[in-house]
């Protein structure tokens, strides 16, 4: 739970950012696709982390 929280805070973090520079509108969509890229990864890293444990699981 520990880093996931962490993550969670991160992209809080991420967010409050995006919205109060909104003046500069290029760092804005540097940071808003970097987030979506971000977010983009969590489940192709959800899925590689449980076929990893899958594999580490199965009786040989």
């Amino acid at each position: 739970l520990g880093p996931l929280l962490i993550f969670l805070k991160m992209i809080e973090f991420l967010l409050e950012v995006s919205f109060s520079t909104t003046e500069s509108t290029l760092t804005r969509k540097t940071l808003e696709n970097s987030f979506f890229s971000t977010f983009a990864l969590i489940p192709l890293s959800a899925v590689r982390l449980t076929s990893f444990m899958r594999v580490m699981g199965s009786p040989r």
